[in-house]
């Protein structure tokens, strides 16, 4: 295999088997638990060709509905250069922590792999897309709307247990 195959092949492995610890660490609490993670497994396809893609499900047993279906719902911030783009840093730059990062991707190309992480997840049935619109925390507030609204669609017990 090729190494880019096998270093994506190792990336989506490493994010299942992350997944999978966290919720087995909530499950343990005996509480209700909210897994929220920056990522998930399907944002791999967006970095690869889709021959890539297949390669790599099929070096891990896994196909795209099976992991979709990890998923109770999947909420996407969208990337800052597409709506926002006063907001995106790129190149050498300081993140929201103060710290020095570099991020290469330019404007154009965040929005061209956004669109193509929404395209990967776009057959979840609960995906909530958050668009800019207005100020950073005004897209947080919406996020967590979409969270709660996905945990009382998939656990509606939960709200009237407490």
């Amino acid at each position: 295999p090729s190494l880019r195959r096998a270093f994506q092949t190792s990336l989506v492995r490493l994010q299942v088997q992350l997944e999978d610890a966290l919720a087995a660490v909530g499950a343990a609490t005996d509480l209700p638990t909210i897994l929220i993670t920056d990522r998930g497994a399907m944002d791999a396809k967006s970095y690869m060709s889709p021959h890539t893609w297949s390669a790599v499900l099929e070096a891990i047993g896994a196909t795209e509905e099976s992991l979709l279906s990890r998923y109770d719902g999947v909420i996407h911030l969208v990337t800052a250069a597409d709506g926002a783009p006063q907001s995106y840093k790129w190149g050498n730059v300081t993140d929201d922590s103060g710290h020095w990062v570099y991020r290469k991707e330019s404007p154009e190309e965040a929005i061209v792999t956004d669109r193509r992480t929404q395209a990967a997840w776009a057959a979840h049935p609960r995906r909530v897309i958050i668009p800019n619109a207005g100020s950073f925390s005004n897209k947080t507030k919406h996020a967590a709307m979409a969270m709660l609204m996905i945990a009382h669609e998939t656990h509606p017990g939960l709200a009237s247990a407490r």
